[in-house]
Formats: structure tokens, C-alpha cells, sequence
């Protein structure tokens, strides 16, 4: 028996793959991501998860255009879950800008923006841990973006108010585009960056956001949470450093308790590109001050402290396979790793 959410959801996919013949000026392009994780650990302190795991996902992508308005649809669907990340109407106005209606992307650094879903996009096989469960990475609103040029360099800009999750179960529920529930509470992130060189991927920027979290869950109170931080994305010949410093307070209210704490995670990577079809990558994560924050006693899966090694090999144009192998550490405890990944992107 199928759920409604899965039925819409299956709705969604078929129809965004169907041809458009109501006006030839509709434009659009749709994608789709596969991917298959395997998941081996070892040396866990204390052991808390199975030591295998195979775990397929898919997403799906579909931009569309109809004269100064823009569709946007992103589906992700895996073993646990199935929902729309991305739904959202775009008008375009003053030239190079946009304003976006519906559930986005918090423009919160680097990693969100660039690849949230659709893992064959970025080089390693994971995601940083900073960029991971302790923040919202969608809000359900209003969203600006756009940007400058000057000669040859660009400022970007881009921001998000609207709803955003709640506290649920232990980790953060955002507002569901085919059950809407209640309960949530206004989010709002800014994001703000440079771009030397518009022929060139290098970009560096800064952020600031700030959520007012509302729990249901009975042994946990609300809380307020502001990020802030900075990122870096540089690329010079077969060579690419990333990096995002995260700075996030957290205070909490209740009738037995009013405390303001925070901590700071941040992530450095570096990638080489050997061949045309191999690329090597290494990455660190670290923390500060993890174990006086309250907002990680709630969040227990959270990454304090990683080191990331790993090699992709691409091909046929469209597909790669990435082996990556890992010592991480978490406020649970911690475990060593080695992850195979295949993933691809169609058409």
C-alpha cells in the first residue's frame, strides 16, 4: 500500500519527465542522480550500528522555464525516506536577480549550496560533518538572490526567510511540502560572497543565520540557534582547497533552565587531480568547545572530529566509483571506516 506522500511524490516524477507541449516556450532539463553506498566500520568504541551497510538513493532534478518563470523540483529518495527537498516558483526581475517562493536550500556556506543532493557532483564519497544534522539545511518561504559584476569580478548574494523545523524524535523535521505540519517557527540565513574570476570556480564568502526551534519532543525544551561563519572554494590547475568555519550558539529557555552556550566546527579539504579520470582527496575536521554545548547533547550524532582519505576514478562521462576510508570521532563515541560509492547522473 502506497502513502499519499509517495503517490504525490511518484506524480511529481512522472510528470516532470513528461514533454511540455501546452507552449514552446517552456524550457526545461531534468536529472537524475543514483547512487549505491557501501558501508564497512570497525573499532567501534562503544559499537552502536551494524558494521555493514548497502545503501542505495536517487534524486531527482527538474529545472524548468517559462518566460521570466522558473520551476524547480528535487526529489531524494532512499531505503528510510522519500521527499521533496526542493520545491520552488522563481520570478526574475532587475536583470541577474531572482525571488524564489517554496522550500530551498539554506544558503549557508559552501557544501549546501553546491551539493546537498546528487553526491556524483562533489569529489569525496561523504559529506563534511559541520554541514550535518546540527543546523537547517531547508527553509519553507521567501528567498532573493542575485548578483553584481565589476570587469571580471562578481559579488553574490542570496537569502532565506520563511518556516523552519522542528525538534523531533531527537533530530531536526523540516516542514513537509506533501503533509504540511504545524509547529514551525521562523528561520532566516543570509549568504554573501566574491568571485574573482567569472571564467574560474574560485569563490569565498561569509553567512549568518538564525532559527527559532520549537521542540515536540517531551524531554527536550526549545531553543534559539545563530550561525555564522565563512567559506572557501579555491581552484588553481589540478588543484582545489575547501573550507567552512562554522560558529553556532545555542540558547535555551525554559521555566527550569535559561543557558547560551556555543561551539565551533569547521572542515578543511584538499583535492589533486592525478589523470583525466583519477582525483585524490584528503580531508580534517575538528571542533571547539563540543562538549560544553547543549544543542550537542541533543544532537549525539554529530561529528566532532574526522580524517578523510579517498580516491575517485570517473567514467564513460558520466559515472564514477570512489573508495574512501575514515577515523571518526562523535559525541556517541567513535569508529574507523571504509566506504565504497558508485554514483552517476542521467541523462
Amino acid at each position: 500500500m502506497f502513502s499519499k506522500s509517495r503517490v504525490v511524490t511518484l506524480a511529481i516524477v512522472l510528470l516532470s519527465n513528461c514533454h511540455v507541449t501546452y507552449a514552446a516556450e517552456y524550457r526545461s532539463n531534468t536529472l537524475l542522480f543514483p547512487e549505491l553506498t557501501y558501508k564497512h566500520l570497525w573499532h567501534q568504541q562503544p559499537k552502536s550500528t551494524k558494521q555493514n551497510d548497502l545503501a542505495p538513493a536517487i534524486t531527482l532534478l527538474h529545472a524548468g522555464r517559462f518566460q521570466s518563470l522558473n520551476i524547480l523540483v528535487e526529489i531524494n529518495a532512499n531505503e528510510n525516506t522519500q521527499r521533496v527537498e526542493r520545491l520552488q516558483l522563481g520570478f526574475d526581475y532587475a536583470g541577474s536577480h531572482k525571488l524564489w517562493l517554496g522550500r530551498g536550500h539554506t544558503p549557508a556556506g559552501y557544501w549546501n549550496t553546491e551539493y546537498h543532493h546528487g553526491s556524483y557532483l562533489q569529489t569525496s564519497l561523504s559529506r563534511p560533518g559541520p554541514t550535518l544534522t546540527i543546523w537547517p539545511r531547508h527553509l519553507t518561504g521567501l528567498s532573493l538572490e542575485g548578483a553584481f559584476s565589476r570587469f571580471n569580478e562578481t559579488i553574490q548574494y542570496s537569502l532565506l526567510a520563511g518556516l523552519g523545523p522542528t525538534l523531533k524524535n531527537g533530530g531536526l523535521d523540516d516542514v513537509s511540502i506533501i503533509e504540511f505540519d504545524r509547529g514551525h517557527r521562523f528561520g532566516i540565513t543570509g549568504r554573501l560572497s566574491y568571485t574573482p574570476d567569472p571564467l574560474g570556480n574560485t569563490e569565498m564568502g561569509i553567512f549568518l543565520g538564525y532559527y527559532d526551534v520549537n521542540s515536540l519532543d517531551a524531554d527536550h525544551d526549545d531553543f534559539g540557534e545563530t550561525i555564522a561563519g565563512a567559506f572557501i572554494n579555491w581552484e588553481k590547475g589540478k588543484n582545489r582547497f575547501i573550507s567552512e568555519l562554522f560558529y553556532i550558539n545555542s540558547d535555551l529557555s525554559s521555566a527550569t533552565i535559561m543557558r547560551d552556550d556555543y561551539f565551533i566546527s569547521w572542515y578543511a579539504q584538499y583535492e589533486r587531480k592525478l589523470t583525466q579520470a583519477f582525483t585524490l582527496y584528503g580531508r580534517i575536521e575538528e571542533s571547539l568547545n563540543e562538549n560544553d554545548s547543549s544543542a550537542l547533547k541533543v544532537f549525539r550524532s554529530f561529528t566532532t572530529e574526522g580524517k578523510f582519505i579517498g580516491i575517485r576514478y570517473d567514467f564513460l562521462g558520466n559515472q564514477a566509483f570512489t573508495v574512501e576510508a575514515s577515523s571518526i570521532q562523535k559525541m556517541t563515541g567513535q569508529f574507523d571506516g571504509l566506504n565504497l560509492k558508485w554514483n552517476a547522473v542521467f541523462p
